[in-house]
């Protein structure tokens, strides 16, 4: 088995896509939705090994550009800690995006072991939904 390779998710189209085609799981501050394979939406884009991601905060959830860039860049981290605490060699799902819908008032509040967990409890309940053999999603 080969390593994971993890890109990001580009396009506006496949985004929408993701989120049209996927299958939402949620936890108390964050919502994935996440797209299986074979994955219409990123047809352009081919490997078996890689997974593409997307991460993205509303202004809603945080005013500031500066509250919602370190968001982004902490979810990132998260993600790619994630994959390779987990040591997961294999997935069910070729991309997901993370939708952080709770931001704190200040920038500093948030720190990457919070961001990380919920990354981490988001991939482990898609990969047991979607490896349990449950087709439609």
């Amino acid at each position: 088995m080969h390593e994971i390779k993890l890109k990001p998710l580009k396009g506006y189209k496949v985004f929408n896509n993701v989120f049209e085609n996927g299958y939402k799981l949620r936890t108390s501050k964050a919502l994935a939705v996440f797209c299986r394979k074979p994955c219409s939406c990123i047809t352009k884009y081919a490997g078996d090994d890689t997974v593409y991601y997307g991460v993205t905060i509303s202004k809603k959830a945080a005013h500031k550009a500066v509250t919602r860039n370190r968001v982004r860049r902490l979810l990132r981290e998260g993600i790619r800690l994630a994959f390779n605490e987990l040591g997961i060699k294999n997935v069910s799902f070729d991309a997901f995006v993370i939708v952080w819908r709770h931001a704190p008032t200040r920038t500093n509040d948030i720190h990457l072991e919070t961001v990380q967990g919920q990354v981490k409890e988001l991939i482990l309940k898609a990969e047991k939904k979607f490896s349990g053999g449950e087709q439609n999603a």
